[in-house]
């Protein structure tokens, strides 16, 4: 897909962590599935759309020039393997109905720095912080160097920039130092980071990021946005979930989740209507508790509180199919007592029976009605 057909509306950009082909992100098939699993779902809470770049197919045609000239790398082989699994997974789990992927800028080097300062990163990319992070890096024993082959190395490190340990091969017959490691590794994720930035600005679309997100978050509390705030909410009810399962309630509970995904952006709005924080995160975690949790615990005891009244409270579930025949028969006590059980609804008021019906009803009503039922395919899992 092309920029031009990327959806404006319910779209956000993978940056560093969660782009899959990112070099702050592992190529492992096993620590990408973790980012997929672990935050993707965490977009799709509000979003319905994530761009990424993804697999490269000139990094294929590499490949085949490389095997051409003789050299059997296990390292490539190795890269295609973790690709082939990783892109399978996303097929197969059904997060590629979600994923958008579009191949983002190229730059060459000087208009990649000139980026990296429109957008706010300029200071972290200088030859000066890059070398001075590398310093850092060697003199506390965090660079680590393999040799995978002869003549091909892998040096990684761990930046505090970046939550996992990152790192990039060296075809070389010498092993290299340390220093030398430490800056070509953050030099790369530093320009993956402007990329995924300078794309997010492109588009004009918010940009994911778990690796040092503060860094692109430099905003007055004027300037943040509801979808600067869904980017970092976390709603537990949903975070218990895996991406899968998420995308599977999405779709068994649509109707559900299109009115909660509404209601959720007036949420946030009316919490950034009354703060003057620019913490996108804190401004979510006030969403949270003040909406999203009370309006959970009010559905919670409108669908358990009259089933106890009624002397039905053991049972866990009641069916909405047996709601709808009790409301078109409310006033038939012989029809409550088939459906209740004899020795129930011969102590069961009738306007008791009544306020239970109401009250599933409007529980089902909700426009958090979705959270619920998110709660509950975790208790039944």
């Amino acid at each position: 897909m092309t920029h031009e057909d990327v959806p404006y509306t319910g779209t956000v950009v993978a940056g560093p962590g969660l782009e899959i082909s990112s070099p702050a992100t592992c190529r492992a098939f096993e620590c990408r599935r973790l980012g997929l699993d672990n935050e993707l779902g965490s977009l799709l809470h509000y979003f319905d759309h994530v761009v990424m770049q993804g697999p490269q197919p000139n990094t294929y045609l590499t490949l085949a020039e490389y095997l051409q000239s003789g050299s059997q790398s296990h390292l490539w082989a190795s890269d295609i393997i973790e690709d082939i699994t990783s892109l399978n997974y996303i097929r197969d789990s059904g997060m590629g109905n979600h994923i958008i992927f579009t191949d983002k800028p190229c730059y060459c080097e000087h208009h990649l720095w000139e980026l990296a300062k429109t957008i706010g990163l300029g200071e972290v990319a200088t030859p000066d912080a890059v070398s001075s992070a590398a310093q850092n890096l060697v003199r506390r024993d965090e660079v680590r160097i393999e040799e995978l082959e002869p003549g091909v190395w892998w040096g990684s490190t761990k930046t505090p920039m970046f939550n996992n340990t990152i790192g990039r091969p060296f075809h070389q017959k010498r092993k290299p130092s340390r220093r030398h490691v430490a800056e070509l590794v953050i030099r790369d994720s530093i320009a993956a980071m402007i990329i995924d930035a300078g794309t997010a600005k492109a588009l004009d679309l918010p940009l994911s990021s778990v690796a040092h997100p503060t860094l692109f978050e430099q905003k007055t509390a004027d300037e943040v946005t509801v979808d600067d705030v869904a980017l970092r909410m976390k709603i537990p009810v949903l975070s218990g979930l895996s991406t899968a399962e998420l995308i599977r309630l999405r779709i068994t509970a649509s109707d559900d989740f299109d009115i909660f995904q509404q209601a959720l952006r007036m949420a946030i709005s009316a919490t950034l209507a009354n703060s003057q924080s620019s913490n996108p995160a804190a401004i979510g975690e006030k969403t949270w508790q003040e909406i999203l949790k009370p309006a959970l615990a009010d559905i919670e005891r409108k669908l358990t509180a009259d089933r106890w009244g009624l002397g039905v409270g053991g049972v866990t579930t009641v069916s909405v199919g047996f709601a709808a025949a009790a409301v078109s028969s409310i006033t038939s006590l012989p029809l409550a007592a088939a459906l209740l059980g004899a020795a129930a609804s011969a102590t069961v008021p009738l306007n008791q029976f009544s306020e239970y019906i109401k009250d599933r009803k409007q529980a089902r009503s909700s426009p958090y009605y979705f959270l619920w039922r998110a709660r509950k395919m975790q208790t039944h899992a």
